[in-house]
């Protein structure tokens, strides 16, 4: 049991002057020390790259680099761009803003090497200001039901891009973070490496502290967010029906989501649900189901007109399409 394996810490920071000094204290502080930190600096305007520089000459594990422009700004290029430079045996994807408890690189190893794990996953908890002040949990559950890729889908045991800790080689043959998404991307990027159905250990105690702040970069950077939301659980549950993994709990997940959507739409406007099927269409690239379903749901509009039935009708038609499969 190698217990001493090399963890790399892949840090994206962009604009953190005020926070990511906290946040590489808690990586100083981390009671495993075998350890190397590399921050991605995505071309930051205040003076991250500073604060960060004397971390890295006070201590040699921290690394910076900048994003090489050669590949697109955002969170998840950078995150990918880490990966390419890392040296570790495991992999820890963590936020700038974010806290890790001084023991989380401890726990987890511990769990990956004593089980041969390819994923250690934590429960993590919210704070505002500072981590005196807690909020709500990730996930109010973090105890097994089903399977690892229902339970996360359906919420019943899912975490954060920081709680992780997987294992390098697992992850070596395999595409990472979609870097076309703005929100949501962590979703996406789990659920298609849970397809891969790695060995998966689950600590239920909170290892990482996530701060809520107004400049969070999936906040602050997406005037679309609810369209990238939406983006990401089409993709998802293209992926999961590809590969024949859609199952009852899950199914119910996406109709209970794209209900959800329906708070979105009022009386007058339904441009929201017209970009849904083009999204659709776009992601399926299934043009007989596109030519089959649009005048159904061009029907379904028109229904609503008449009787102002909108949100009552789309129910019905979304049900029916999830459970078809057929989105």
């Amino acid at each position: 049991m190698n217990q001493n394996a090399l963890i790399s810490i892949i840090i994206p920071n962009y604009n953190r002057e005020h926070l990511i000094a906290e946040t590489l204290d808690s990586v100083m502080a981390q009671t495993y020390t075998n350890w190397e930190c590399i921050i991605v600096d995505d071309h930051s305007t205040d003076n991250s790259w500073k604060i960060v520089a004397k971390f890295c000459e006070k201590d040699g594990r921290f690394i910076q680099v900048k994003r090489p422009d050669t590949i697109s700004k955002g969170a998840c290029s950078c995150r990918n761009y880490g990966f390419q430079l890392s040296k570790g045996a495991y992999i820890n994807w963590f936020d700038s803003d974010d806290i890790m408890v001084a023991n989380k690189l401890e726990k987890q190893i511990l769990g990956a090497e004593k089980n041969n794990s390819d994923l250690v996953v934590c429960q993590t908890q919210f704070f505002e200001h500072n981590v005196l002040n807690l909020k709500h949990y990730w996930n109010k559950t973090f105890t097994p039901k089903y399977d690892p890729l229902t339970d996360f889908i359906t919420f019943r045991l899912a975490w954060s891009t920081n709680a992780p800790l997987w294992k390098k080689s697992f992850l070596e043959s395999k595409y990472l973070f979609n870097t076309s998404l703005t929100s949501s991307q962590d979703l996406e990027f789990h659920v298609r490496l849970l397809t891969y159905l790695p060995k998966f250990v689950v600590i239920n105690k909170i290892l990482v502290f996530n701060r809520v702040h107004a400049k969070r970069i999936g906040v602050l950077t997406n005037n679309n967010r609810q369209e990238t939301r939406l983006n990401s659980r089409v993709l998802v549950f293209n992926s999961l029906k590809e590969k024949d993994l859609l199952n009852k709990e899950i199914k119910n997940y996406f109709i209970s989501f794209f209900i959800n959507q329906l708070k979105y739409i009022n009386n007058e406007e339904i441009s929201f649900y017209k970009s849904l099927i083009l999204k659709i269409k776009f992601c399926t690239g299934n043009y007989k189901w596109y030519l089959n379903f649009y005048p159904r749901i061009m029907l379904y509009l028109f229904i609503f007109k008449i009787f102002e039935k909108r949100h009552l009708t789309f129910k019905y038609l979304i049900k029916q399409v999830i459970n078809e499969g057929r989105i």
